[in-house]
């Protein structure tokens, strides 16, 4: 009888384990998946984002040729890639209420 209580009492234990492990590894992914913060080439605050969602280095992009320089501001910027679309280190703005 002891040796039943015992692997009862050893599977509630090795389920515990396992269910820590498991919501670890979930919030692990979480935090991963939403760790998008960036610094930008001026040292501020970004949001690493495909470039077309950034108008302000989109834009950059949009005027052709580009410059050499723009070019490398856009390479100092880049933060990863989503599929096959560049990411981007994008400013975070804040907009000030007017009154």
């Amino acid at each position: 009888m002891n040796s039943e209580v015992d692997f009862v009492n050893n599977m509630g234990t090795n389920t515990i384990v396992v269910f820590f492990f498991l919501v670890s590894f979930c919030d692990f992914k979480i935090s991963v998946g939403q760790s998008n913060v960036c610094q930008t080439p001026e040292n501020t605050t970004g949001q690493c984002v495909i470039i077309e969602n950034c108008p302000t280095l989109y834009s950059l992009v949009q005027k052709k040729p580009i410059p050499q320089h723009t070019t490398a501001y856009l390479r100092r910027a880049h933060c990863g890639f989503t599929g096959s679309q560049p990411n981007v280190c994008c400013p975070i703005t804040t907009k000030n209420p007017i009154g």
